[in-house]
């Protein structure tokens, strides 16, 4: 395998931006929103004729599919059904949220040589998503096979993530916490938990979308993890501003919540506890893609085509019984109020909570910004030009930041989207990458050389 540093000079002569893949996805994203309208209502009447409209959209029809329940299985039970042994622990975060871990026990013989591996799930999903592609093409399985220990996280607020050791789910204290939190506190807790438990030194961290944001965020709060306890973090679709996001919903909750009265309206319609987007909001987003085609399937009440953007679908038909049926997961209100903070203030800060708060919480107006200084982690990163939710051109912007970046890799597939890293047909490329990838051991000190 390429010395780190040996990698690290390849990789510097790649470092200049790439207009062309950059005025490419620009070219695709908008093309997209035209003909699925996710910016504009259509102009051609027959596209009018074929939308379903906002009334008419059935969020709970369900298209026959064989036993519903086997996609409605926990992390643990998908596992254990796929034929590996797991066990389920639980971890106790400093402000008190017990967290659901999974581990999975693949191949008898345990490859020693290879620091454990910890997956951490995106934003609205759950541990689960990392296996929903099946044995034949979820990575952490590949990496069971090979002997090498593998963990799966799921962030407060998500299934088996639920609990804490005073508050109950239904009260509004719960429901009190942002990314910061996710950041300061469940990252770190799964880190040390799965260090303690393996009496390893360090681990290997994988982590989708957000999963990669708030560790990067997680090295502003804990420098010594970041600095000494992790081999390597691999970013899937990860991000730390988010400029140039073209997600439908994203984009459109952000058009609202920057409105003169935005956050009253985002209080208004969806309290401050469980995020649960109203079926009128679900109804009229869904109204922007829905067509009479889609409806008939069953497809509309997806929230990964909201989110993710355009998918040509290859997925199987037992991953796309578990999109449908265990995604989007649950989160806080504070928390997508935070990512809608990101999208319309451009930037990557902690929660705004208004200056006279603010002030208290930060002794400043504004909420402090984070910064890539503090991620003292060799770094992987994956991008693609087709993601409209971390754009390659802020992935690129990160990147070029990024003070110890070892490899980075452009998926270059027409339609790889947001949600391809983990429910994708075929990814035996980008599986095979990144468990190469975790098998080496990197050191600061020889990218300093």
């Amino acid at each position: 395998f390429t010395s780190t540093r040996d990698m690290r000079i390849h990789l510097e002569a790649e470092r200049q931006p790439n207009l062309l893949p950059s005025t490419k996805y620009n070219m695709t994203a908008m093309f997209y929103c035209l003909v699925t309208s996710c910016l504009n209502p259509p102009d051609d009447q027959h596209d009018l004729h074929d939308l379903v409209p906002a009334q008419d959209i059935d969020l709970d029809y369900h298209p026959v599919q064989q036993n519903v329940d086997k996609f409605r299985r926990s992390t643990a039970e998908i596992i254990s059904g796929d034929g590996y042994a797991v066990d389920i622990h639980h971890v106790t975060t400093e402000d008190g949220y017990v967290l659901e871990m999974v581990r999975i026990k693949g191949d008898s013989t345990r490859n020693v040589g290879v620091k454990p591996v910890l997956f951490v799930h995106g934003l609205v999903c759950t541990s689960g998503m990392w296996v929903w592609a099946g044995k034949e093409m979820s990575m952490p399985y590949m990496m069971a096979d090979l002997g090498i220990e593998v963990w799966l996280g799921t962030f407060r607020g998500g299934r088996g993530s639920d609990e804490h050791v005073t508050l109950g789910v239904d009260s509004d204290e719960y429901w009190d916490f942002s990314y910061d939190h996710v950041a300061q506190y469940d990252i770190p807790a799964m880190i040390s938990y799965v260090l303690d438990t393996t009496g390893q030194d360090k681990i290997n961290y994988i982590g989708h979308s957000m999963g990669g944001s708030t560790y990067f965020a997680m090295c502003n709060y804990k420098p010594d993890i970041c600095k000494q306890r992790v081999n390597l973090m691999v970013g899937l679709g990860t991000h730390t501003v988010l400029h140039n996001m073209m997600s439908p919903a994203m984009r459109y909750l952000a058009k609202e919540y920057g409105g003169l009265l935005g956050g009253f309206w985002f209080k208004y319609k969806f309290g401050k506890r469980e995020f649960n987007p109203p079926p009128d909001i679900m109804r009229d987003l869904a109204a922007l893609f829905c067509t009479t085609s889609l409806h008939a399937a069953g497809l509309c009440r997806m929230g990964i085509f909201l989110l993710v953007g355009p998918n040509d679908l290859n997925v199987s038909k037992d991953t796309l019984g578990y999109l449908m049926e265990g995604y989007p997961s649950t989160t806080s209100v504070m928390l997508m109020e935070h990512y809608l903070q990101f999208v319309d203030r451009r930037q990557w800060a902690k929660f705004d909570y208004g200056m006279v708060q603010n002030l208290h919480q930060y002794g400043s107006i504004a909420p402090p910004l984070y910064s890539l200084e503090h991620v003292t982690t060799p770094v992987a990163l994956f991008t693609s030009d087709w993601d409209m939710f971390c754009s390659y051109m802020d992935t690129k912007t990160m990147s070029l930041e990024m003070p110890y970046l070892v490899y980075e890799k452009n998926m270059n597939r027409t339609w790889y989207n947001h949600g391809d890293y983990f429910y994708n047909a075929d990814n035996l490329e980008l599986n095979s990458i990144v468990t190469q990838l975790v098998q080496y051991e990197y050191t600061v000190q020889n990218m300093e050389k």
